[in-house]
This record gives structure tokens, C-alpha cells and sequence, in this order.
């Protein structure tokens, strides 16, 4: 099931071009399989935050297998420099095309370097 799911998420996935220049970047640009990989495996974790604007890592797994995604952005703190609401936390976006909503999946910075998810987040209903 797991790899039938990956299938679809990574079928699913469209570039975006919005990407900052490598050397503006102080994390890498995520691959869809990175993106894929960091989510697989917070969702066999337990997931802080049961709110009515949080979703599983597992539960935003099955809607990028479902259609269209984008990573609208690489793991950044903080928002677009007129954002009025930024995310205060380290984190990456995902778009889901048909919803029209981008998810903020947060993270922590691991010691040893990379990323791991703790939360995924979205405004708005």
C-alpha cells in the first residue's frame, strides 16, 4: 500500500519555478521524494498538535496521492516579506492544487543536519 501511495505522490508532483536562487537558499530545494520521505516518516511518529487547522503527516500523504501538488517553498522560517501572518517555525509548503490551500508542514532541525517534521498546519477553512 505504502509503495503504491508513493507511486501517486510522486506522479502527482508539478514543479513550480518559484524557487529562490541556490545561493540565496540556506536549505537545500526539496525533491518530491525528500518531500515524500520526510512526511512517510513523520507519520509513523506521533505528530504534536490536535487543533481544527492541523492534518496528519499520513493524512497529507493521501492527498498528494489524490492530484496535483507543488512545494511552494523550501524549509524557511517566516513568510513572504509582506506575509501578514508569517509561520514563526522552520517549515516547508505544500500547495494541493484542486484545494486550492497550502499546508505548512513545520520541522525541527536536527542536530546532525536535515529536517524533521513535527506538525503540518493550514489557514483558513
Amino acid at each position: 500500500m505504502a509503495s503504491l501511495r508513493r507511486a501517486k505522490v510522486l506522479a502527482n508532483y508539478r514543479p513550480t519555478g518559484q524557487n529562490p536562487p541556490a545561493r540565496d537558499r540556506r536549505y537545500a530545494k526539496l525533491s518530491p521524494e525528500s518531500v515524500y520521505a520526510l512526511l512517510e516518516k513523520a507519520g509513523r511518529m506521533r505528530v504534536h498538535g490536535a487543533t481544527n487547522n492541523t492534518l496528519s503527516a499520513r493524512a497529507l500523504l493521501e492527498l498528494m496521492s489524490e492530484g496535483p501538488w507543488q512545494c511552494r517553498a523550501t524549509a524557511h522560517e517566516g513568510g513572504h516579506p509582506n506575509d501578514p501572518d508569517p509561520d514563526p517555525y522552520l517549515h516547508f509548503n505544500i500547495r494541493i492544487l484542486r484545494q486550492e490551500r497550502t499546508y505548512h508542514v513545520r520541522c525541527h532541525e536536527h542536530r546532525l543536519g536535515g529536517v524533521v517534521v513535527f506538525q503540518v498546519t493550514f489557514q483558513g477553512a
